[in-house]
């Protein structure tokens, strides 16, 4: 059948597909009558509801000869009428598929010549029962050619057609190879004699010789079903010696079902076979027969078979069982081969019993890892008392090794009476020995055993056997319900223990919390020992219960210990700041008591967690004393302005006199600059009067601008920009701006112009709730930096006025939307620039702005970090050369070790910009780096330079590794290998931003690295090679 005429079937198809789910019901004769009446008529362009009335009708016939011959009659009625669409003709046959009989066999076959019918003729007569239809497709074989030859043939097959096997056998001298396989085929299905007298004499290409064995196996199986054994058992055996490996598994299972216990000898024998899939099966049915003596019979085969034939007869042997099983498997275990051995030691999982105890002990406590492992197993699995007994009796005595072994065994089966066992090892001389019993009462032990398990803590020879002893204590400690009876067990034990022992016992106590056993550990805070002085403070610090902390404060207030007020200090901080939600009074009187003693970096961290947590006029004045500090700068300069804002409202008095002492300080420039902001001390000016358009220009030739009650109005068809002709650089600009539904707008800032054209940052506006109220840019390439809270602007947005304001100091931009911040976000790209209000281009919709006023900070400068006058100042660590010419620092290293290049000074917060060029192996760009000895380098934060993986990431060199691996995207469509690229650091505390030419590839939101440190230039792998120009830091 052509393509084309195949193809016009596959409407029909798909129409019969679909009528049962159209009609669920029986149809009414009345509507199956005009289904009957309208199909003559029906083209595949026409809708298909008749098709599916007919459909139902014939599925709701089945159990109703007479309705059936009635559809029947009318359907080869429509065949036999010329009139009748090819389309409807071919659905008729389709039904006649279903309900057809012989009587329509004559129709059907005088349609096999038509090329447009012919197929679907073929598959009804395929389907109707009786010698006719078989007939009629015999006789199409000598009138059908082609893609119909093969149907009529696979027909034949599929109906099992006897007298048919003789015309098939002439088709396998076909030259068409689709007939020639076709014809193997369908001899395979009919299955007798005479097919299988056909196929083996078949003559054929060896590539088709696949083809005919698989058919004979089918023939033989069919022979086999009609009782024909001998027959079936003739084509087996041929194919078991000469067949293809899949057709000689299909043999031997054969074999197996036409002998049974009689092919034993021929599936041992495929045991042995060269063919894995061969040998595999026969291991398969020897395992799933039920017949005496095959494991006798496989024994005596073993020592015939090769490494993988024995790993097949264990397993099998292990499914018999048996004592001859047993033995033999035993013997296995033996064996110099690790596969067989290992095999044999698993298979005593279930073949072994209290005799291989000691067997499986000696392989369990062996240095082969995976005999070791078979046999721990097998110890699991075995099954009965005796073999409870058998381990338990020898964990008792014997090889400490062996011992071992069987204490892990009898945990992990869990055996009832091994708890008494495992008590007696702690006991015993050898220390592998009374671990393994630990470890063993820490699964097992329970309420019983808690008071000796606390003896055995107080005896314990050893630091290693006092940690374990603990941590069983603690295992048992959890069934014991009497929480005072389980303190004071450790507590009477306490005052006569070794100093180590009572170490432990502070711990347990600190688990266990409560009055009792936080008394008992404030008291070994006077103990004899400084070790034990030292376990009972860290106690304290880490005390579950908050009335751990008058004792904390004590000791932070009066310890001579350095040590310990440090651990005192860090734990009276932890609760504090969980006292702050449930008691912020207590929490702040806490923290008033306890700020002064703040003196460690960490220490001053967590206590400006908690003034933020705090939020009140009293925490404000605490974090901001701690501005300008050198350990929490940018923690105590963000905790200050953010309570601030906060508090500015309720407590302006406060706020502002906090506020100016912040701005008149000099240690922290930044923070003195945003407290200017805050409390008003800069001074906002006008941008807009309200009547005028003075300061700003539109150059763009298209686009609306106009003033209507004292706000600009901006519309147009295509995206413009209002611009001011000042340009700014540190600024907090604020207005008021208000959309029409569907608009969108921005406010540009740090951006340039040229006629008709306009790049750089926008504070986006929207209307819509789609995510578009970020910081984007305009620059071509760069599109969204920021989406910012999209959720909380959503909740912010007005469908009238929106108050806006943005912050721009240095490289970071806050952007506020109702006096809530939506977007905080870190940008050195660009420093300075204009400002600008965007209409986005949407017809008909008006965006307005109004009440627009900017506060200009001034303008800041990219200095140079390195150059040529300033390079002598920048000390190698004596590792690589270092040069510069015309600007460019060129660094090459030859040997091993890293080379530096480090900055005169250290630095805290910053922003730097360079070009860097990777010409061979492993660079970076250090920052807040520690110098090392020699060639150690650098401890610090690297930016990643190298050419083959992950440039731009940030890597700790001599710490944590990997700090954060960049955005793989970014670094494949920008970076430029073997060309200049420009990258840019940016740190605020524990906030870090990497960029690549202009993308960002990292952002740390609080890293916990170090705050201060030295630049370096540096060179790593051997025959490294870098250059770097324009290393520039952005000016206060």
């Amino acid at each position: 059948m052509s393509l084309m005429k195949s193809t016009r079937i596959l409407p029909f198809v798909a129409a019969i597909g679909m009528a049962t789910a159209a009609f669920a019901e029986a149809p009414s004769p009345e509507a199956l009558g005009q289904a009957l009446d309208g199909l003559a008529l029906y083209t595949y362009d026409q809708p298909r509801d008749s098709l599916f009335v007919i459909e139902a009708g014939v599925d709701a016939s089945s159990n109703d000869a007479e309705a059936r011959a009635a559809i029947a009659a009318r359907l080869a009625a429509l065949l036999q009428d010329a009139a009748t669409d090819k389309a409807a003709k071919q659905f008729a046959c389709r039904m006649l598929e279903r309900i057809g009989t012989p009587e329509h066999v004559p129709l059907l076959a005088g349609m096999l010549g038509d090329a447009e019918l012919a197929e679907c003729a073929r598959r009804a007569l395929e389907a109707i029962p009786g010698e006719a239809a078989s007939a009629a497709l015999r006789a199409a074989l000598d009138t059908s050619e082609g893609a119909l030859r093969v149907g009529v043939i696979n027909a034949l097959g599929v109906r099992r057609d006897a007298k048919a096997a003789e015309p098939i056998a002439r088709q396998l001298a076909s030259e068409d190879p689709e007939v020639d396989a076709a014809a193997m085929r369908a001899l395979g299905a009919i299955g007798n004699t005479e097919a299988a007298a056909a196929l083996e004499g078949a003559e054929v290409a060896p590539e088709r010789e696949k083809l005919v064995e698989a058919a004979l196996v089918e023939c033989a199986q069919r022979l086999a079903a009609e009782g024909r054994a001998a027959e079936a058992e003739a084509i087996y055996r041929r194919q078991l010696e000469a067949g293809l490996p899949h057709l000689r598994v299909a043999a031997l299972n054969g074999l197996a079902d036409l002998q049974g216990a009689a092919a034993v000898p021929l599936l041992l024998d495929a045991l042995a076979s060269g063919d894995q899939r061969v040998r595999g099966f026969a291991a398969t049915c020897l395992a799933a027969m039920d017949s005496p003596g095959i494991a006798d019979a496989l024994v005596a085969r073993l020592k015939d078979l090769d490494k993988p034939g024995r790993v097949l007869a264990v397993r099998v042997l292990a499914d018999l069982g048996g004592d001859a099983a047993r033995g033999a498997v035993v013997e296995l275990t033996t064996s110099e081969d690790e596969a067989v051995c290992v095999a044999a030691l698993r298979a005593l999982s279930t073949l072994g019993d209290a005799s291989s105890v000691e067997t499986l002990a000696e392989f369990a406590a062996g240095q082969n890892e995976a005999a070791r492992e078979a046999a721990q197993e097998a110890l699991v699995n075995m099954a009965g008392a005796e073999v409870d007994a058998a381990i338990l009796g020898g964990a008792a005595e014997g090889p400490w090794e062996l011992r071992v072994a069987l204490l892990e065994a009898a945990v992990a089966r869990r055996i009832p009476d091994a708890v008494p066992a495992l008590i007696e090892a702690v006991r015993d001389g050898h220390h592998r020995v009374r671990l393994a019993g630990l470890e063993g009462l820490r699964a097992m032990a329970g309420a019983a055993e808690y008071p000796v398990l606390v003896s055995l803590l107080v005896d314990a020879p050893t630091q290693t056997d006092i940690d374990a002893t603990q941590k069983a204590v603690l295992a048992a400690a959890r069934a014991v319900e009497d929480p005072k009876a389980k303190t004071q067990r450790i507590l009477d034990a306490f005052d006569g223990a070794r100093a180590e022992v009572k170490t432990a016992m502070l711990d347990a106590l600190k688990v266990f919390g409560g009055p009792d056993a936080l008394e008992g550990v404030v008291k070994a805070t006077q103990d004899a020992s400084l070790a034990v002085r030292d376990a009972a403070v860290r106690a304290l610090a880490e005390w579950p219960s908050d009335d751990v902390a008058p004792h904390l404060v004590q000791l932070v207030e009066n310890s001579d210990n350095a040590t310990h007020r440090a651990l005192a200090l860090r734990g009276a901080l932890r609760l504090a700041r969980a006292r702050v939600a449930p008691a912020p009074g207590e929490a702040l009187e806490r923290v008033q008591r306890l700020h002064a003693h703040c003196e460690a970096p960490d220490a001053k961290r967590m206590l400006m967690a908690i003034l933020g947590d705090l939020s009140s006029a009293d925490a404000l004045a605490i974090a901001a004393s701690f501005i300008g500090d050198a350990d929490v700068a940018a923690e105590a300069r963000m905790t200050t302005l953010d309570m601030a804002r906060t508090l500015k409202a309720e407590h302006e008095d406060v706020v502002t006199q906090v506020l100016k002492g912040v701005a008149g300080q000099k240690a922290d420039p930044e923070a003195a600059r945003e407290a200017k902001l805050l409390v008003g001390e800069a001074e906002f000016v006008t941008l807009f009067d309200g009547a005028s358009l003075d300061g700003w220009v539109k150059p763009f030739d298209w686009g609306e601008v106009s003033i209507e009650n004292g706000a600009i109005h901006l519309s147009g068809e295509r995206k413009f920009f209002l611009v001011s002709e000042k340009t700014y650089g540190d600024f907090v600009l604020e207005l008021e701006a208000y959309l029409d539904e569907g608009a969108n707008s921005g406010i540009q800032y740090r951006s340039r112009y040229e006629q008709n054209k306009l790049w750089g940052y926008q504070a986006d506006l929207d209307s819509l709730p789609r995510g578009w109220r970020g910081i984007y840019d305009e620059t071509p390439g760069r599109g969204w930096l920021n989406r910012g809270d999209a959720e909380k602007a959503q909740e912010l947005y007005n469908d009238t006025w929106n108050r806006y304001r943005v912050e721009c100091i240095g490289d970071r931009t806050r952007f506020y939307m109702n006096a809530e911040l939506i977007v905080d976000h870190l940008d050195p790209m660009e420093i300075e620039g204009h400002i600008a209000l965007q209409h986005h281009g949407e017809e008909g919709k008006v965006v307005r702005f109004r009440n627009i006023r900017v506060m200009d900070l001034g303008k800041r400068r990219w200095l140079p970090l390195v150059d040529a006058d300033s390079m002598a100042q920048w000390t190698s660590n004596g590792a690589g050369t270092w040069t510069i010419e015309d600007g460019m620092i060129d660094g090459k290293k030859t040997g091993d070790g890293y080379a530096l290049l480090f900055s005169p000074k250290t630095y805290r917060d910053f922003c730097v910009r360079f070009m860097v060029r990777a010409i061979e192996g492993n660079a970076g760009f250090y920052v807040r780096s520690e110098k090392l000895p020699g060639t150690e380098g650098a401890r610090g934060l690297q930016v990643e330079i190298d050419p083959e993986k992950d440039q731009a990431g940030l890597y700790e060199t001599h710490g944590r590794n990997w700090v954060a691996k960049p955005d793989q995207e970014v670094v494949k469509k920008h970076f430029k290998r073997g060309e200049w690229n420009e990258m840019a650091v940016c740190a605020h505390g524990g906030r870090i931003v990497v960029y690549l030419n202009g993308h960002q590839t990292i952002e740390l939101a609080d890293d916990p690295g170090r705050a201060e440190g030295y630049f370096g230039l540096g060179l790593h792998s051997t025959g490294a090679h870098a250059q770097f120009r324009d290393v520039r830091i952005l000016s206060e």
